[in-house]
């Protein structure tokens, strides 16, 4: 019994953390292409972006939204913007063709969050190096929405192939194991470790474990204009603090 008591706690544990954080983010607005809940961008770049957005949809068939939050409730960017961009459902269904430009004011932080179906367009690498080199620039000196447009439009640019991060760059970033390698593999440990500890109380208990069955956090919101797209969170994230 005391057995059965643990498992529930860290269900119900886990649950709450992730109903917490599903709470916590905001529903996409009417325009759902740009969402400025800290009210960084003005007025001109915002119609510009959300008449760019749309007709690059039209177009291409690809969504780029751009959100910006007051703050995150002490979430990571990673985690906050992966779960943003599945319960907005970002993107096609068929093809994940997904992208989202988030940035945290109250933490500094900004995040490119990639779809399934576009991380072979916009890697991790040329995330990196638009965040750095169009985006960070301007937010040093406090010009949040002339940052946003500027990495939006090359977020655009390398959808279509108009732009490629310049070849020395690439190498310069191949030099270097990608920190998320690190973190993926130190989570599967983790992840590991926990199944083998389970298996082996389901071995002494000689019982079977339930499993919760029904709807997820990427269900896309009833009314937005997600077409119900998945991020697996590929992208980058930058602080715009020096």
């Amino acid at each position: 019994m005391i057995l059965v008591s643990k498992r529930r706690f860290v269900f119900f544990f886990m649950l709450f953390v992730v109903l917490g954080l599903a709470f916590s983010q905001p529903r996409p607005t009417q325009d759902f292409y740009v969402n400025d809940f800290a009210n960084v961008i003005s007025a001109q770049d915002r119609t510009y972006l959300l008449e760019k957005a749309n007709a690059f949809y039209r177009e291409q068939g690809s969504q780029v939204v751009v959100v910006t939050v007051v703050n995150m409730d002490g979430y990571e960017i990673e985690e906050y913007a992966n779960n943003l961009f599945n319960s907005w459902g970002i993107g096609s269904s068929a093809n994940d063709s997904g992208i989202l430009l988030i940035y945290a004011h109250e933490e500094g932080r900004i995040r490119i969050e990639v779809g399934y179906g576009l991380e072979g367009a916009l890697t991790d690498g040329t995330a990196g190096y638009i965040l750095d080199t169009f985006i960070l620039p301007h937010f040093f000196e406090d010009n949040y929405s002339q940052g946003i447009v500027d990495g939006f439009n090359k977020i655009l640019e390398t959808i279509t192939g108009e732009f490629a991060v310049p070849a020395s760059q690439n190498s310069n970033q191949n030099n270097n194991p990608p920190v998320i390698f690190f973190i993926a593999m130190g989570m599967f440990l983790v992840f590991w470790c926990f199944c083998a500890f389970k298996a082996s109380k389901r071995g002494r208990l000689g019982g079977g474990v339930h499993r919760l069955g029904g709807s997820s956090l990427g269900s896309r919101s009833i009314g937005s204009r997600g077409g119900g797209g998945r991020s697996g969170g590929g992208g980058s994230s930058r602080s715009s603090r020096r």
